[in-house]
Formats: C-alpha cells, structure tokens, sequence
C-alpha cells in the first residue's frame, strides 16, 4: 500500500491501485512534477527487489515499467521521466546501477543497461544529477558520479 499525506492538512489516504500482481510495494517515488508515482512490487518481506510500475498520482491502473524479471530497488528518475536509473542484480548476483528508457506509453522501451561492475554498491539511493546526464551512487565504500 501507498499512503498519500497532505502536509498542509495532515490527512493522510491510501492510493487506490489496480492492476497489480500483488499487494506488496515499496520503494514509491514522485515522477513529472507529483503527476504520477513509481514504486516496487516484490514478495513480502523480501530484501530482493521487483517490477517497477508507474501510476497517476490520483490512483488507478498502474503500468509496468520494466520487465517482469527485473528485481529493481530504489527507481530514479530524470526531470523528463525519459529514463529510470535503478539498483538490480547482475547474472552474478552482485548489486549494481542499471538504466532504462522509458517509453512514451509510459512502458520500457529498450532492454535496462548496466551501468556499473563494482564488488559493492550500497541500495541506499541512486539520484540523478540536475541535468540528468549524471548518477551518483554509493559503492566499494565511496561516492560514484
């Protein structure tokens, strides 16, 4: 569930969403301006990641943004939404920064690119820089840009 708070209020409300292969989610972030939110659906309890998925900030149907076997963490987005930056397993199973444009509709577009091969990369965040050009990330113990 996504619980939604009006700081000028206090009232909070759950997001209705729909479409869904379960109710588990996490990980929710703001995209184009508090227009719509991303979030995570994974196992509950799970410290693996899940599917991206896209909805209106109003609620409703969510859409897929990635590939049902993507076990995506902590989504960013650039300004435009155009592109997803997210941490995921390699084949190895070692975490790392992945990117992903997305299309449109609002779907993926084109397979998710790795973009790091570290021993060590840190799920806390991944933020793009203001002119989304740039990630910076936490790994092998330091700061990535």
């Amino acid at each position: 569930m996504i619980f939604l708070l009006d700081v000028e209020s206090g009232v909070t409300q759950e997001l209705s969403l729909t479409g869904l292969p379960n109710s588990d989610v996490s990980d929710p972030v703001w995209v184009d301006d508090g227009k719509r939110i991303a979030f995570v659906t994974r196992a509950a309890q799970s410290s693996r990641g899940g599917r991206v998925w896209m909805v209106s900030a109003n609620g409703g149907q969510a859409s897929p943004l990635t590939a049902e076997s993507v076990q995506a963490l902590a989504p960013a987005f650039t300004k435009d939404g155009r592109l997803i930056a997210y941490f995921a397993p390699d084949s190895g199973g070692r975490m790392q920064v992945w990117v992903q444009e997305i299309s449109s509709t609002n779907g993926p577009s084109h397979a998710p690119m790795r973009l790091t091969n570290h021993a060590d990369v840190t799920t806390t965040r991944v933020r793009w820089t203001p002119n989304g050009r740039e990630l910076v990330y936490s790994a092998d113990g330091r700061l990535w840009k």
